[in-house]
């Protein structure tokens, strides 16, 4: 009986497509666990002063990301007036805010069918949190849009703002393989 010499490269080839794949789970569950970290952490951070006060850093932030704002919002991110044909076609809008002092304000759609949502809401006397919601497409189709919130998106607002808060909080997360 002849043995073939594909027999070892066979097996090489499966250990090593097996260990690439042990390699991916375990960045996979890093990364799971770093998003649970920011969660809970970032989730319970309270900014000082009212949201109205934070808004700003807001703006600016989603505006340096690539994300383009509507109306009056463009002129605090520093970003040039936008038309008035184009606002009205506009997939975001500028910030609306509640009696109780809530803003929310929504992105336009970029190159990559991605947006955001974001909201401050007051937590208490001088205080506000503030949420980041990413939504994105898979194509051009306005019913594939899925959501989640965007805890990487919240660090760099608290770097923006607060970046000792933020060093604590980045050098407890795990670290993303």
């Amino acid at each position: 009986m002849r043995t073939s010499s594909l027999a070892p490269a066979r097996r090489l080839l499966l250990a090593s497509l097996l260990a690439a794949a042990a390699s991916a789970c375990a960045g996979i569950r890093a990364a799971d666990a770093r998003d649970a970290y920011l969660s809970s952490a970032l989730a319970s951070y309270d900014y000082p002063g009212a949201c109205i006060d934070v808004w700003p850093a807001v703006l600016r932030l989603l505006s340096a990301r690539g994300y383009s704002l509507v109306g009056p919002d463009r002129a605090v991110a520093g970003e040039p007036p936008q038309g008035s044909f184009a606002q009205a076609m506009s997939a975001g809008f500028q910030t609306r805010g509640t009696p109780d002092g809530t803003l929310t304000v929504g992105t336009n759609w970029n190159e990559h069918w991605t947006r955001y949502v974001a909201t401050g809401t007051p937590a208490g006397a001088g205080a506000c949190r503030v949420g980041f919601t990413r939504i994105w497409q898979a194509s051009n189709d306005p019913a594939t849009q899925n959501s989640a919130p965007d805890w990487e998106m919240g660090l760099g607002l608290l770097e923006a703002t607060d970046p000792a808060a933020a060093a604590r909080i980045e050098s407890g997360a795990p670290k993303a393989k």
